[in-house]
């Protein structure tokens, strides 16, 4: 009879996650589709692993091996297999899953001794986290008022990111530590310590990825009185920054509103259908005991303009409105005129040269900006001087 050797042979397999661009996990490795289903002894292996698991990343750590002792025999099924615990872990953190640089993965030994190793790069080491954490709860505690409803609490919010970060235009800083510690970051620290603020407030929110003016962009997705609306910091503080500058031009959008110019898997995220103009004023009608203070945001946030009364079809209404607004004698005039920037500058100059200004006015200036808010409209505004 013919001798029989038997063996067994050990495997080593990896896989890499690499990130770029704007600095997103993404997978670009080729797994298979095989769906592994854990025997009662594997699942609480499997529970173990990942417990253990959470514990180093938890503690940031960026070498990260763990023994698997299982009896499944195909490698690339035990390794996918533990590849998704590690993704389950950092997708339900939104904060961690937008801080991870990179991640390198692997398996190696025989059925009932696997080892999985993981190599990870963070964005933010875990005593800068920490940093941002405490940071995050001392600025809360700052700025939000007892009283405050959400409405309030995330305009203080996006008000509060806009004022204390710039924008870095070398491209380096991408985390929410840098916004707070250098005061600079690009869209992705914006949209992280945005994320940490709304969080300590209690407030829902997601980070959203994808494109804004054709470049990859991140922003926040934020849940106000059970509405989700589109929250945009970065694009709110415009380059050159200017201290104490805030604008909201794309401030609680919706999904509608935002797709002008912004780009993103819909299905990925929750639907953001409500008109915030809408919202606000319909508070205000029904009597809202902070009706007071919904028609201060409205101001604000230039929401305001989208009323009829300060809005302008053409000339001849734009002539009409503003001579009705200079009898009151106004310091400052606001007006929404459906024309280009050029247009409007054009109208405005020639509008004054034909209508009798505020009695006592002795200097007038204007100046014209694009109205996000209404798609072919610019925001008129004429300072009077006494």
């Amino acid at each position: 009879m013919k001798k029989t050797n038997k063996y067994v042979t050990a495997v080593a397999l990896c896989s890499t996650i690499m990130i770029g661009g704007l600095q997103v996990p993404a997978v670009s490795y080729a797994a298979t589709n095989t769906k592994v289903v854990a025997t009662q002894p594997d699942a609480k292996i499997l529970g173990d692993f990942r417990k253990e698991l959470k514990k180093h990343i938890d503690n940031r750590e960026e070498n990260i091996t763990i023994t698997y002792k299982t009896k499944a025999k195909n490698a690339r099924e035990v390794m996918d297999t533990l590849y998704k615990e590690y993704t389950k872990i950092v997708d339900a953190d939104e904060y961690l899953k937008y801080n991870v640089a990179s991640t390198q993965y692997s398996i190696r030994g025989i059925p009932g001794n696997y080892t999985f190793t993981l190599k990870i790069s963070y964005r933010e080491s875990k005593e800068q986290t920490q940093y941002v954490k405490a940071q995050a709860k001392s600025i809360v505690s700052s700025i939000l008022k007892a009283g405050m409803d959400e409405h309030e609490k995330v305009k203080a919010i996006h008000d509060y990111v806009v004022k204390h970060v710039s924008y870095d235009t070398s491209y380096k800083a991408y985390t929410a530590y840098e916004a707070l510690a250098n005061r600079s970051a690009v869209c992705q620290g914006y949209t992280l310590l945005t994320y940490q603020l709304l969080k300590e407030a209690g407030i829902q929110s997601h980070i959203v990825t994808g494109k804004g003016n054709g470049q990859a962009h991140a922003w926040n997705l934020v849940k106000i009185e059970n509405k989700w609306y589109h929250l945009d910091t970065t694009f709110d503080d415009p380059v050159p920054d200017k201290a104490g500058r805030v604008t909201y031009s794309y401030y609680n959008m919706s999904d509608e509103q935002l797709g002008k110019d912004h780009e993103w898997d819909r299905n990925k995220y929750p639907k953001a259908s409500t008109n915030y103009y809408n919202e606000l004023t319909n508070k205000i009608k029904t009597g809202s005991p902070k009706a007071v203070v919904y028609q201060k945001m409205l101001k604000d946030t230039n929401l305001i303009y989208l009323s009829a009364q300060y809005g302008a079809e053409n000339y001849n209404e734009l002539k009409a409105k503003l001579q009705k607004q200079f009898t009151a004698k106004p310091k400052k005039v606001e007006m929404r005129y459906k024309q280009s920037m050029d247009g409007t500058m054009q109208d405005i100059k020639k509008v004054l040269n034909e209508l009798s200004w505020p009695t006592g006015a002795k200097g007038v200036s204007y100046q014209v900006a694009p109205y996000s808010a209404m798609a072919g409209y610019s925001l008129a505004t004429i300072t009077f001087k006494y």
